[in-house]
């Protein structure tokens, strides 16, 4: 159930029915009000999270687990729903986007071939900082699969990012430091 507080009355409403489930939930609120429910459905040994829009609950099945899983849910920056929970060890998941290479600190030699992977689904736009982040040029877009093979620019600095964004869900991770673009040869 979920309910609302409006004026002097609540009013209750059955996100999901049929079959017990466990006792806890977690829930969040995006910022334009929606709620996010993430919950263990024990009968069927799911994990579940549950979302409000208008008038319609949509809920999908996150993960298969027979322990009571305890769920915890956040939104982050982007409102992109994370939860841990319990499947007999401590789990995560998250429906962001999340960069995983380069690492802070790497050098990537100019011309040189190199993998950006990231964790996550959906269509990306990739883009770069040779600034520390105060501006960005797009390199790819429409990139899907985890992963993308590019040749390092000529834009020697100490100060590169990447940024990945997707448009629908809304989601951006970027390289959580600098690394560097170096050129073989000294002038």
């Amino acid at each position: 159930k979920y309910a609302v507080r409006n004026g002097a009355s609540w009013l209750i409403e059955t996100v999901a029915s049929s079959g017990p489930f466990a006792a806890r939930t977690s829930l969040a609120v995006d910022a334009q009000g929606n709620p996010r429910i993430s919950y263990h459905r024990a009968d069927l040994g799911e994990l579940k999270f549950a979302v409000k829009h208008g008038t319609t609950w949509t809920i999908e099945t996150l993960a298969n687990t027979p322990f009571d899983a305890s769920p915890s849910l956040v939104l982050d920056t982007q409102g992109n729903p994370r939860i841990s929970y319990f499947d007999g060890d401590l789990k995560y998941v998250s429906a962001a986007v999340e960069l995983a290479s380069p690492s802070p600190g790497d050098t990537w030699p100019v011309g040189a071939s190199r993998t950006v992977s990231w964790d996550g689904t959906g269509s990306v736009n990739l883009s770069m900082s040779v600034d520390g982040g105060y501006s960005w040029d797009l390199l790819a877009s429409g990139l899907n699969g985890g992963s993308h093979r590019l040749i390092v620019p000529h834009t020697p600095t100490r100060f590169a990012q990447l940024k990945l964004e997707r448009a629908v869900p809304y989601s951006v991770s970027a390289t959580g430091g600098l690394f560097s673009i170096e050129t073989s040869v000294s002038l």
